[in-house]
């Protein structure tokens, strides 16, 4: 796991290191100019660079990087959209204008720039606080950017992203992104993770005293290594509550997703039609049939006194019967850690049944979410972490949202899952995550630490299934097959 900045923690980070520390602000630009050459060199020999510096210290960055390359003996050009700098980036301006010329960017010389050869381009333009979309000469600074054929290295964020939200309609496509001390959201939510590429965190100052941070970014997970000495007994007993007729195979997939991530025990309760399928399908977990409808679910939450589980996992493939609230409702309310997810959140959303007992994870979809929360689809894409660490505040609940990026809050705290693949866009790939997230929940993990091992070691299975089959094939199975390997 590693820690994420805001940049409002961010510049909160640097006025620490300037005032407590008394780390020079100059030095600090030093250091991240380094880091910038650093990443050039490795790639690239003496060559031509263009740097791009705009009115903020990520300016700064690039005029100080500049005078490093010109020493190191590359052919540097820069181009200025603004020449009044705070303090630190005049600095750094100044001392490379006394032995090279600066273009001070215009409609007029824009052309002239750009037209030149190069290998790389600097992009110093735009930093992460971004809160409005890019326009007018930056704007088009932009495009002329990602129109060259050079290399493009940003200097903190691509310019024109938000860092808070990676939100950006006119921005930079990098190469690389050097950021300093930590990553920023921005870095891994989309549109900005897309225009990110190789994303390089480069540490300028020390890390004693920052202020505490509450959102990371889970870049691994692993289960932990089993004891000779167990049984079936010590990995837990999982009750999964799923499937009805036609929809046999997402109960399927939530008790594979179980068996996979090491569930000891695991029982699918669930409709006569589906008990029939799964007795014929899965000989490692044992199906119950309750309620006496053969179709769906249709049972009491009484049902739940003998189930002897230590966690539930409820949802994939129920439909949408009434006759199934009332069973819904009490694992929803009970204490015992569960996972509900699909078909159990939508009954639950359309009744107003939003009361949650301790220990309860949810894993919506974007959509599924609008109707838990009220949200609109707007609202929740354009700001994910804090919708839904609002909602999981209110509720008391872990709340999975899922995504090409997924969230993870509590309300307290959060994190974000890259991990996961595009062939991972297919029908079955929810209902596995439950009973992964189920099988951990039964082994003792935190709601919190089911729900984002759940989210990362699926989506590292995924990314190992489009590796080995590529974007279109990989299917649900394939997730289950490649966990853990």
């Amino acid at each position: 796991m590693q820690f994420l900045a805001t940049p409002a923690q961010a510049a909160q980070i640097d006025r620490y290191m300037i005032e407590t520390l008394e780390i020079p602000g100059l030095l600090l630009m030093e250091q991240a100019a380094t880091a910038i050459f650093h990443e050039i060199a490795a790639l690239f020999p003496p060559c031509r660079v263009l740097l791009v510096a705009g009115s903020g210290n990520n300016g700064g960055d690039a005029w100080a990087a500049a005078r490093i390359l010109l020493t190191h003996g590359y052919d540097v050009a820069i181009g200025a959209a603004s020449l009044t700098l705070p303090p630190d980036a005049d600095a750094n301006m100044r001392y490379f204008s006394h032995t090279s010329r600066i273009t001070l960017l215009t409609p007029d010389t824009l052309d002239s720039f750009f037209s030149r050869d190069a290998a790389v381009i600097v992009d110093g333009l735009l930093g992460t606080g971004l809160s409005r979309p890019a326009s007018g000469l930056y704007g088009e600074i932009i495009r002329r950017i990602n129109a060259h054929p050079a290399k493009v290295v940003s200097v903190d964020i691509p310019s024109g992203i938000s860092g808070e939200t990676g939100a950006g309609q006119t921005a930079v496509t990098a190469d690389i992104t050097v950021t300093f001390q930590y990553a920023k959201p921005g870095h891994l939510l989309f549109p900005g993770r897309s225009h990110t590429g190789r994303l390089v965190v480069a540490k300028i100052g020390p890390e004693a005293g920052r202020p505490p941070l509450h959102l990371q970014w889970a870049d691994t997970f692993s289960l932990p290594p089993r004891a000779a000495d167990t049984n079936k007994g010590t990995y837990g007993r999982l009750a999964i509550f799923a499937g009805s007729r036609g929809m046999a195979g997402a109960a399927a997939l939530a008790a594979r997703g179980a068996l996979a991530a090491g569930a000891g025990l695991t029982t699918v309760y669930t409709c006569e039609y589906v008990q029939d399928v799964l007795q014929h399908t899965l000989s490692s977990v044992t199906a119950q049939a309750i309620g006496g409808n053969p179709a769906y679910i249709a049972a009491e939450g009484s049902v739940l006194e003998n189930c002897q589980a230590r966690a539930y996992a409820a949802g994939p493939g129920l439909g949408q019967h009434a006759e199934t609230l009332p069973l819904l409702r009490s694992i929803a309310q009970s204490s015992l850690p569960k996972v509900l997810d699909a078909d159990g959140l939508n009954l639950l959303a359309a009744d107003g049944s939003l009361s949650f007992g301790a220990n309860t994870v949810l894993t919506p979809h974007p959509k599924e979410f609008s109707r838990l929360s009220g949200c609109s689809m707007e609202d929740i894409l354009s700001s994910p972490l804090d919708t839904a660490g609002a909602f999981a505040k209110q509720h008391g609940v872990v709340l999975l949202l899922k995504g090409a990026t997924t969230i993870v809050s509590d309300g307290a705290k959060a994190c974000l899952v890259t991990a996961g693949a595009p062939s991972m866009a297919k029908g079955g790939s929810g209902d596995v995550l439950t009973g992964v997230i189920g099988a951990l929940l039964a082994q003792g993990l935190s709601p919190f630490m089911a729900a984002y091992g759940g989210a990362y070691l699926c989506g590292k299975a995924g990314e190992t299934a489009a590796a080995r089959k590529g974007d279109y094939a990989p299917t649900a199975e394939d997730t289950v097959y490649f966990l853990g390997r």
